[in-house]
């Protein structure tokens, strides 16, 4: 499996879903491979750190090999480095997906509880900790791709 359709000529990319699911992310979840992944706050435990990996044929069109020039703020900055360490540890111990599912099971419970009380046209959907509301859809009606949630036209109210 991998994200998206090769043969459109498109990049895949991985972006919000980062250790939300596993160790290796939505690729190692899924077994899926996107062109390129963008690792943000999560990798850095909070710190200002982000890293942009991919496919080798994608990657070599950066700098040095490649003409495409990535810079950064604080890229490989000391404390944000040992941070991401530390966050990979946390992440890879025994039990920690599993208490970040339960946590997530147990909120979205309670918020399917608050959005049944308030009669408010509303479809909660998550994978592991990740949530999103989509105002305008039922329960009924899964979110599966950009169209379909454009469609509940939040944008317009908020």
């Amino acid at each position: 499996m991998r994200f998206g359709n090769r043969r459109s000529g498109e990049a895949t990319l991985e972006v919000a879903t980062s250790f939300r699911r596993a160790p290796g992310g939505a690729q190692q979840y899924l077994g899926a491979t996107p062109d390129l992944a963008v690792l943000g706050k999560a990798f850095g435990r909070g710190k200002p750190i982000s890293a942009l990996v991919g496919r080798r044929e994608v990657m070599m069109h950066l700098k040095p090999a490649g003409r495409a020039e990535m810079s950064g703020t604080y890229l490989a900055h000391l404390t944000a480095v040992l941070a991401a360490g530390a966050a990979l540890d946390e992440y890879g111990r025994p039990g920690f997906y599993e208490r970040l599912d339960a946590l997530g099971r147990y909120s979205y419970g309670a918020f399917q509880e608050l959005i049944a009380r308030s009669g408010v046209k509303v479809r909660l959907q998550y994978i592991g900790p990740r949530f999103g509301l989509y105002f305008g859809l039922g329960p009924d009606r899964p979110v599966v791709n950009y169209p379909v949630g454009r469609r509940n036209r939040t944008t317009k109210r908020f």
